[in-house]
């Protein structure tokens, strides 16, 4: 097995450098005779890191690669059954009524979860002190 790996090694390395002298741009696709020899070789167990460092290919092409004889594997899915239960929801602030009339611009969210819609400017601004709000 180490013999192939080597052997697998020096022919990577020679079919890139004579890729990277007929084919001298910057960015091109890897001929298939190499990435077939990487696969073999991740698939021997050599991490990407290896097969980079020993080869002079980049990283992450190494690690991009994906082997073409993997299969997609498809999964059964279930639902979950459903369940019942109680929920204990804590005891809200007292929360203090301002009332008045007309306007309906703004929403809001208080902390406790609580929605107050309808608002103006002019009933939030006496709505937030009586929360104890500072302005």
């Amino acid at each position: 097995m180490e013999f192939e790996s080597e052997r697998l090694y020096t022919e990577i390395v020679d079919i890139a450098a004579h890729y990277q002298k007929e084919v001298p741009s910057g960015r091109r696709a890897w001929p298939e005779s190499i990435r077939s020899r990487v696969f073999a070789l991740r698939k021997s167990g050599v991490r990407c890191a290896e097969i980079s460092r020993r080869t002079g290919l980049p990283y992450y092409t190494v690690l991009q690669w994906k082997d073409p004889s993997a299969k997609f594997i498809e999964l059964s899915v279930r639902a979950a059954p459903e369940r019942s239960g109680t929920v204990a929801v804590p005891d809200l602030p007292k929360l203090h009524t301002v009332t008045v009339p007309g306007g309906n611009n703004l929403s809001v969210l208080l902390p406790t979860g609580v929605l107050i819609q309808g608002l103006s400017v002019e009933a939030l601004t006496r709505l937030l002190p009586a929360l104890g709000v500072r302005q």
